[in-house]
């Protein structure tokens, strides 16, 4: 028997809407958007869309002609660009959680939400424990409430992040250069996109050809491990005020040594006609410090634990909606000099 799921009814950020609102929210005129439907876009009989669905659509088969979503693409990839550009310096922020969940349930909620990562590339000096109102609960913080409405959450964290070259990688040991090959092969194939995910989805899963970052790293690292990589899935969140949403890439490890693998920026990369094969090569043992690693080691086989686990009335409810923007309000200042810079760029 599965779980139940609580699902976030009337409270839903992105629930099927009609095709008027999705062509204002893509900017384009009514007359194009049925002109796409036409073409193949999904809307359903009832002539609502799913904004995912849509959206996929429109990055794939009409990107030109639809400049909003055009424009949101690439600046998540300028995010990554200093680092393909070989800025590779250590940045220093203070991270400011937030995030709430969206549900119109009543009831008594608990919610372990995620401690962010401690190694040698993402080194915490100071985490408040979501303002004191949480309790550890070994790679999560703990929160419970007393009956009432869907709950939300706020704290500080203060990290440096040291990014990852191939050069660097594995402590000075250089990685198999055929994963390389794999890794290019794989992105080649691979469709991006977005999905609503489910908590109870197993990260054993055979390889898929498309869907987000989360498939992309799962698919790639269970192609590795039949090519005997220890590779595994990790969690995080893009360190980005606009991006700020949870990320999954890999790790594989070889005896002491770890080398980072983040297929889903090459694929986009390649879905926008861009150089994908640069980006590949740079994020194959390579790693930005433009994310926070969350403290999820060999991330459990369903889910749910990946991004933190919320129930009521002891009913599963889904944490984060959306991979892209949902409900994760996080946002970031570096603190490179005396007057910190909000991260808003």
């Amino acid at each position: 028997m599965t779980a139940a799921l609580l699902l976030p009814g009337a409270a839903h950020p992105y629930a099927p809407t009609t095709a008027t609102a999705l062509a204002e929210r893509y900017g384009v005129t009514d007359e194009m958007f049925t002109r796409w439907v036409d073409a193949g876009l999904p809307i359903d009989a009832h002539g609502l869309g799913d904004p995912f669905a849509v959206a996929n659509w429109i990055s794939w088969n009409r990107l030109p002609d639809c400049p909003v979503l055009r424009r949101a693409w690439r600046g998540y990839l300028l995010v990554f660009s200093g680092f393909l550009s070989g800025d590779h310096r250590p940045r220093r922020l203070r991270w400011q959680r937030r995030q709430r969940i969206c549900s119109d349930a009543v009831g008594s909620w608990t919610w372990l939400v995620p401690r962010p990562w401690q190694g040698a590339e993402q080194v915490i000096e100071q985490d408040d424990g979501l303002h004191g109102q949480a309790l550890p609960a070994g790679p999560y913080w703990r929160l419970a409430s007393m009956a009432g409405p869907a709950p939300h959450y706020t704290g500080q964290v203060t990290l440096r992040l040291t990014p990852v070259t191939p050069a660097t990688s594995g402590d000075g040991c250089t990685y198999d250069p055929r994963i390389a090959a794999l890794v290019s092969e794989f992105v080649a194939g691979f469709h991006y996109e977005y999905r609503h995910h489910d908590h109870r989805e197993l990260f054993s899963q055979n390889p898929q050809s498309h869907g987000s970052c989360l498939d992309a790293a799962r698919s790639l690292a269970a192609i590795l491990r039949t090519h005997s990589h220890d590779a595994h899935v990790v969690s995080g969140i893009i360190a980005h005020d606009t991006f700020a949403n949870p990320h999954f890439w890999i790790e594989i490890t070889d005896g002491p040594h770890r080398w980072p693998i983040d297929p889903s920026l090459p694929a986009i990369a390649r879905m926008l006609g861009a150089d994908w094969r640069a980006v590949a090569a740079a994020y194959t043992g390579g790693c930005d410090a433009r994310r926070v690693r969350l403290a999820a080691p060999n991330l459990p086989t369903a889910l749910n634990g990946a991004i933190g686990h919320v129930s009521c009335d002891g009913v599963i409810a889904w944490p984060c909606l959306d991979w892209v923007c949902g409900e994760c309000e996080d946002s970031f200042i570096e603190l490179n000099g005396s007057e910190p810079t909000v991260l808003n760029r």
